[in-house]
């Protein structure tokens, strides 16, 4: 399936559902296009596609895309991480769960399960944020703007090493 029909009917599907909290964990099923495989498989880079339609469909579902379009903020990915367990095949079907799992005063943290009938296939942490014409716009500004309190969330464990050496990695390559 073309990732722009993909995201057309993720965009017009989210419409009439009912707006989710920002941390509620969305489960969405799919199920793999014709076109979305290669030989037999589904390459890499598709994962993390199917990944950004579920970040697609939870700021749509929380109202952020609409908070975030009327403030001229764009969405963006600062750093993501993919853990590839099992293949997914053409036409299979799949659950994708996309969770805010926390953040902290500059990053959200949002972690993605691709499973098939409960076996995970993949498993991805994404840093993202929204960045306004004045710079990266703070999670709790961001919260503030879905009319709700944003104080820093507590990560889970595993994120704070992975961000940090995320960070390590930047500086690392800065320094080259």
């Amino acid at each position: 399936m073309n990732i722009w029909i993909r995201i057309l009917i993720t965009l017009t599907r989210s419409v009439f559902q009912p707006r989710i909290e920002p941390t509620a964990v969305l489960r969405t099923g799919m199920i793999v296009g014709p076109t979305e495989a290669d030989i037999k498989y589904v390459g890499n880079a598709r994962y993390l596609l199917f990944m950004e339609v579920g970040r697609l469909e939870l700021m749509v579902r929380t109202g952020a895309l609409r908070q975030a379009r009327r403030r001229k903020w764009t969405p963006l990915v600062a750093a993501q991480t993919i853990r590839y367990q099992s293949p997914l095949r053409r036409f299979q079907r799949f659950t994708l769960t996309t969770h805010l799992v926390g953040w902290d005063d500059k990053w959200f943290y949002i972690e993605h399960k691709i499973e098939h009938r409960g076996r995970l296939m993949a498993f991805g942490l994404v840093r993202s944020c929204f960045r306004g014409k004045d710079g990266l716009v703070p999670p709790p500004v961001a919260f503030a703007a879905l009319g709700m309190a944003g104080t820093e969330s507590p990560v889970p464990g595993y994120v704070g090493p992975w961000a940090a050496a995320e960070s390590d990695l930047l500086d690392a390559v800065e320094g080259l």
